[in-house]
């Protein structure tokens, strides 16, 4: 069976910045071979290093990026996360966390009106993994507004809806950065069913002016109130806009006398 559903990808090779190549892949996101999205797939361009398994950095967009033109997430200047870095040559090489240096494959599967949400995310990641040489104990999920409700949703076990719990990932997260998610308010069991699978989260958002930014606030609440300091928000006062101040790799904050970026952050953890 996993013959036949990888007889379903088409990988185009094209080009990014010149340490990283730039695929084009066509992934199922339901239980089936099809129907598809694209899917973009990064890696360094010595991909692959002997012996070496990859964190796996899973961006999700917004409704903004949705469609069928992948230049639509790694143009974006204010939403396009990790790809719009890579193109522009602003995304380092490797990142040195507790005395080991980790290389990122970065992947942005692209919905068609909407981000992925929870459950799409998980069959996208049932077909991805498996093509790479992924660390399945790394693998780290962020992304804004629709995206941020599909992180949320893939780490609280939400399928299909935002109302059920019921959703068993392949592979959980290790950490998680949600921004502004367009979620509905968060049920006290999103926030234990996340301490249960000791995903560690970090959201931002403005709760003052935006709804996703409170919500993105509630769900740290919820997190922290199953376990006491377990997850961390930050108050962007920017509106609904400007994700990727913070998902700029130049961003950092002080975070135990130590300043780092949301993806030092997360490979903190496995």
């Amino acid at each position: 069976m996993k013959n036949l559903l990888l007889s379903f990808f088409c990988i185009i090779s094209l080009s990014a910045s010149a340490q990283y190549t730039r695929d084009s892949i066509l992934v199922p996101y339901t239980s089936s071979a099809s129907p598809t999205w694209k899917c973009l797939v990064y890696k360094r361009n010595n991909y692959p290093v002997a012996n070496y398994k990859y964190p796996l950095l899973v961006f999700l967009h917004g409704a903004g990026e949705a469609g069928s033109n992948l230049s639509r997430i790694y143009t974006n200047s204010g939403s396009g996360g990790a790809p719009y870095f890579i193109e522009q040559g602003l995304f380092p090489n490797s990142f040195t966390v507790n005395g080991q240096t980790h290389e990122f494959i970065v992947i942005a599967p692209q919905g068609t009106g909407w981000g992925p949400n929870g459950t799409q995310t998980d069959f996208v990641l049932r077909h991805v993994v498996p093509l790479y040489n992924i660390d399945t104990n790394r693998i780290y999920v962020y992304g804004l507004s629709a995206g941020g409700a599909g992180t949320v949703e893939y780490i609280a076990g939400l399928n299909p809806s935002q109302s059920d719990t019921n959703l068993v990932v392949r592979w959980k997260a290790a950490a998680a950065v949600p921004h502004a998610p367009a979620t509905n308010a968060p049920a006290a069991t999103w926030g234990q069913k996340i301490v249960n699978d000791s995903v560690r989260v970090w959201a931002f958002g403005d709760p003052e002016s935006d709804i996703h930014g409170t919500r993105g606030q509630q769900i740290v609440n919820s997190i922290n109130a199953a376990k006491a300091s377990f997850a961390r928000f930050t108050n962007t006062n920017a509106g609904h806009s400007a994700f990727n101040t913070q998902f700029n790799p130049t961003y950092t904050e002080n975070i135990n006398g130590t300043n780092i970026n949301i993806y030092q952050w997360m490979l903190q953890y496995s």
